[in-house]
């Protein structure tokens, strides 16, 4: 019934393409980004981490002007493209922090023995790095998928009409023009939440112990 009354089936699946690629272009770039961070000393690295621990506290509504110029100047305006891009760079602070602090507890004899070998800085980081760091991109790609699923605000104000739009603003279809059908209404809602418990019951494992080894070291 609930697929009779919205497209949710639509919505559906701008909401899986949003969250696959959004997650997985967030922890591609800041997965590189943590390490640079975590391993070498440069100039203006303090002020880099500042910068972005203030970000933390700008309240997503103060940026919503501005993201709508830059996505429409852009012309991805109302495009599962512009969604995908606006939460992979909303959650690069959390992702960014999670994966660095996970970097810091890996012993640096791994990558200065790999140097030995004759492998280069992407080898190390491909080769080496990243398998015994499925924990951290397992814990901020679980944290970047749910802000992707379940994001409201930028979806709404970024996208018009029903083909690029995701789950969370079909539910305020409902309640808006269908709150009395509260059956039809609880239905769509566990079509939105299910996912998200799934995707955490399958990385249970890697969250946990990635939070465990970045309070450790970070």
């Amino acid at each position: 019934m609930a697929f009779k009354i919205a497209p949710l089936s639509r919505f559906y699946i701008n909401s899986v393409i949003v969250g696959i690629f959004g997650t997985l272009l967030n922890l591609l770039l800041l997965g590189m980004a943590g390490y640079v961070l975590a391993r070498f000393q440069f100039r203006f690295k303090n002020l880099l981490m500042g910068a972005f621990s203030l970000s933390l506290l700008i309240p997503g509504a103060a940026m919503l002007q501005p993201l709508y110029l830059t996505v429409n100047t852009l012309g991805l305006y109302d495009k599962v493209v512009g969604l995908i891009i606006v939460y992979a760079g909303f959650g690069l602070p959390v992702s960014l922090y999670i994966l660095s602090s996970y970097f810091l507890t890996i012993p640096k004899e791994m990558e200065e023995s790999a140097y030995l070998d004759g492998a280069s800085f992407i080898q190390t980081f491909f080769r080496i790095i990243l398998p015994i760091s499925k924990p951290g991109f397992g814990t901020a790609g679980v944290m970047q998928f749910l802000l992707c699923w379940n994001e409201f605000q930028f979806a709404i104000i970024l996208t018009t009409g029903n083909q690029s739009r995701t789950l969370p603003l079909a539910l305020y279809y409902f309640k808006s023009q269908f709150a009395s059908d509260y059956g039809v209404m609880f239905a769509a809602t566990m079509v939105v939440i299910i996912p998200s418990i799934l995707v955490y019951i399958l990385l249970q494992k890697q969250v946990v112990s990635g939070l465990a080894a970045g309070a450790v070291k970070g």
